[in-house]
């Protein structure tokens, strides 16, 4: 089932690649690896990164979906997207 190698809930289970902007060095500079990077590192650019991810779903109906759909890097959720409120909760209530 694609379960018998992964031994606790946060290992990864998805990676995010991307053939744009490829270099010889890395394939994994993909934006959704990017912000799981960063955040708690450079939580400035990953709360702007999420805002306009956000905002261009709001307005297309596609990237809507894509986001959505889109399978979790770990097993800890039932999709990628489902970290952001949490996230965001927390960064908002840092802010004051």
């Amino acid at each position: 089932m694609g379960v018998e190698n992964v031994d606790r809930i946060g290992d990864d289970a998805y990676n995010y690649i991307t053939t744009w902007g490829k270099s010889s060095q890395s394939t994994n500079n993909a934006l959704f690896d990017a912000l799981l990077v960063v955040q708690g590192r450079r939580d400035e650019f990953c709360v702007k990164a999420l805002k306009n991810l956000l905002s261009l779903a709001s307005k297309d109906r596609e990237i809507a979906r894509f986001l959505y759909n889109t399978p979790p890097n770990t097993y800890q959720h039932a999709r990628y997207s489902d970290w952001f409120r949490a996230y965001l909760d927390n960064q908002h209530k840092e802010l004051g």
